[in-house]
């Protein structure tokens, strides 16, 4: 999620503009044409009940105690509110990596495994609104049995399974979903587009329920649900641009946190106790959590989309807490939660691998504190870019982030223990790297996307559920049709695992999400997104391939053959308007660039100096012409690398970056091939399901090197999505 300050502006893809289908050719000359697409209105306007005199809640609903919220329904009246402004083609893309494939299955498969709200009245666990669908705590694809020999169930039944007890991340999964639907468009299956618009009316009256008693016992206990719900509304406000109805609902929920901070004038925070205080425990099975972490990681949740808020509209109330938020992360008490256990007694030398050591705690409540902190360095620099506070925060985020990739070497693959982390550091990198030309002494010019590049192709690949990894799950039917236990194996192809610890294979005991796949999609739409980005850099307006994946945008097409060969191809769209072309190296090369233009009469080279040069990891081709397809070609090569896996086989994922007490890391460390930076088999192989099976990829390196090849090719349904705002197009937030 990202904004240019003044000085790199991000052009708007028109509303109601053509966009041309692309080719499999070189020679790629876009000039089909495509109806003319009309801007979606989104939700209806709508007015909230008034807030009644001594009562501090959620006003969303005049119906808030039953949960049927009918201002919010007139905010959704039909599914169709929910359809995004775009145009829709058929192309052939190489077979390689393609994230609105994933985006697809994950948007199926994640609504597949909601579970009716009415049902979930049955259980009488969690007070949720009639008619609706929500995502459950947990899905569980295998018996599991705790480290500490617990069993965790479905109401007291093994997996697989789904529980539906509770509901803790329904707003943020659906969050996940409007971005997966942002990549895959409205070409989606009747029900699934049903399910997803009764999930979004029913969540606002599920959030009521939670902030008036007796569901919640003092106001701002319910904390990260409501502030799951305001990631939502930010990102239905970047879809339908100043929408009246999602304006008013984000109004009230600001209301209601701007009355329910606590009382420091320095800082803002709406939960602020100790996990040891409520007798949460926080160093065992996943690592050393910290004290701390609770407070942390709900504080950064809010801080997220009070600051993304804030940048979308001015909203002054959202700016204060923005910062006062950002503050409290990273000053609260001289910094307590960057502070090293080390100095206490109990604790000396257990925290000092991979020095030196930014932070010692639960990794996804850290890298949630470090998205804050950049979401509001954002908001600072998109009005003043000279903002000393933000400096501090970039900064400080940067030498996070590099401990992270440090740790226990997960840097390589991104095996950073649990899925959520690696998706929160999927969105690190790419936020780091808007700040390339506001601090290029700084953040370094391409590493990080090469980062995100490189975990998105082994370990985010190696975490979803494809159609290999679901046969490993059972499918059978349940006789009396429970929503829990029903088809589970099937309906779970295209979501994400938790476990993004063990490299060989996934131990069963450790097969499930917890709530954890959703965070890592979200980190994969920011990929998406920034794959292709469009600046005003010099006078021009310049085209960057930030990484080399496929691609459909306004602007161009993007088509990868990585790691087939070292080869991508982008055809530009006759409209483009792009007059430079920026597109990233790998620093891993095996040799030489080359490039080709083909106009239509076939591809020509142009020669390095003449109208293209190679600096700071990007070549930037001039002279663009509209509807011209360049080809850019580099040797793919074989590496050995030293592959770090801190846990045992058979041991749980971890989610502190340091051990817990009695679960001790292992220096488990072992070799593997490397086809460029893609891993393509593992020295060894270990019990549970496999990961890494590429042995196709694997067959083209041999004693002379590696063999090259066109990659096979595959009929595809591109969107490209229109009417934007103009900073949320092909980059920005």
């Amino acid at each position: 999620m990202q904004r240019r300050s003044a000085a790199f502006l991000v052009i708007l893809a028109h509303c109601g503009s053509s966009n041309e289908p692309g080719s499999d050719s070189d020679a790629a000359i876009h000039d089909a044409p495509v109806d003319a697409v009309q801007c979606q209105s989104g939700p209806s306007a709508t007015v909230l009940p008034m807030p009644q005199a001594g009562e501090n809640y959620l006003w969303l609903c005049s119906d808030y105690g039953a949960g049927s919220c009918p201002e919010v329904a007139n905010v959704f009246p039909d599914r169709h509110a929910l359809d995004i402004s775009g145009t829709t083609y058929t192309d052939s893309i190489p077979d390689t990596l393609d994230l609105a494939t994933w985006a697809a299955e994950y948007y199926h498969g994640t609504l597949r495994l909601m579970i009716p709200t009415d049902f979930i009245q049955t259980l009488k666990t969690i007070p949720v609104p009639p008619g609706s669908y929500a995502a459950g705590w947990y899905v569980l694809y295998h018996s599991i049995l705790t480290p500490e020999g617990a069993r965790q169930t479905c109401s007291g039944v093994d997996g697989p399974c789904v529980n539906a007890e509770y509901v803790p991340q329904w707003a943020i999964t659906l969050q996940s979903l409007r971005r997966a639907r942002e990549m895959i468009g409205n070409e989606v299956a009747e029900d699934d587009a049903t399910r997803e618009w009764l999930s979004v009316r029913g969540v606002f009256g599920y959030d009521a329920l939670m902030s008036t008693p007796p569901d919640a016992s003092r106001p701002g206990d319910a904390n990260n649900t409501f502030s799951y719900t305001m990631m939502l509304l930010a990102d239905l406000y970047r879809e339908y641009p100043g929408n009246a109805g999602v304006t008013t609902l984000m109004n009230e929920y600001i209301r209601f946190k701007s009355t329910t901070v606590g009382p420091d004038p320095t800082y803002a925070y709406w939960l602020n106790f100790l996990a040891s205080q409520y007798s949460i425990g926080f160093d065992g099975r996943g690592g050393y959590y910290n004290d701390n972490f609770v407070r942390l990681h709900h504080q950064a949740n809010n801080g997220v989309p009070l600051s993304d808020w804030a940048e979308l509209t001015g909203d002054a109330t959202a700016t204060g807490l923005g910062h006062k938020t950002a503050a409290y992360l990273l000053g609260y008490q001289s910094g307590v939660f960057w502070a090293n256990p080390n100095t206490q007694p109990a604790n000396a030398g257990r925290f000092t691998a991979d020095p030196p050591v930014e932070f010692v705690g639960h990794t996804l409540s850290y890298a949630t504190a470090l998205d804050a902190m950049l979401s509001d360095a954002r908001m600072r620099t998109s009005t003043n870019a000279a903002d000393p506070v933000a400096a501090q925060e970039v900064m400080f985020v940067k030498n996070a982030y590099e401990f992270a990739k440090r740790r226990g070497n997960a840097g390589l693959l991104g095996n950073f223990g649990v899925s959520s982390y690696l998706g929160e550091m999927l969105r690190l990198g790419i936020k780091l790297e808007h700040f390339r030309t506001v601090y290029p002494d700084v953040i370094p010019f391409s590493q990080y996307y090469e980062d995100v590049e490189r975990w998105t192709r082994n370990q985010a690949a190696e975490d979803r559920i494809d159609a290999t990894v679901a046969t490993y799950i059972p499918d059978t039917p349940d006789p009396g049709g429970d929503p829990r236990f029903d088809h589970i194996g099937s309906r779970a192809v295209g979501t994400f695992l938790s476990n993004a610890t063990h490299v060989r294979a996934i131990p069963f005991n450790t097969f499930e999400d917890d709530n954890d796949g959703l965070w890592l999609m979200r980190g994969l739409y920011d990929v998406w997104k920034n794959t292709v980005e469009i600046t005003m850099t010099g006078g021009k307006t310049v085209g960057w391939v930030n990484l080399l994946l496929n691609r459909a945008a306004p602007s161009m097409d993007v088509y990868s053959d990585i790691p087939y060969r070292g080869r991508v191809v982008v055809a530009m769209h006759r409209n483009s308007g792009i007059d430079q072309l920026a597109v990233r190296i790998p620093s891993w090369r095996g040799g030489d660039v080359t490039i080709t233009e083909d106009t239509g009469s076939g591809p020509s080279p142009i020669a390095q100096g003449q109208r293209w040069s190679l600096k700071d990891g990007y070549v930037t081709i001039d002279g663009i012409r509209p509807g011209a397809a360049y080809a850019v070609q580099f040797p793919m090569i074989s590496q050995r690398l030293t592959v770090t896996q801190l846990y045992g086989p058979q041991d749980w994922w971890y989610e502190g970056d340091y051990a817990g007490q009695g679960f001790p890391e292992l220096n488990g460390q072992f070799g593997a091939t490397f086809l460029g930076d893609v891993m393509v088999q593992a020295d060894g192989q270990d019990a549970g399901v496999p990961r890494y099976q590429r042995l196709d990829l694997a067959a083209l390196i041999g004693a002379g090197g590696v063999t090259e090849v066109d990659p096979p090719r595959r009929s595809v349904s591109r969107f490209v999505r229109t009417c934007a705002l103009p900073s949320m197009t092909e980059s920005g937030l």
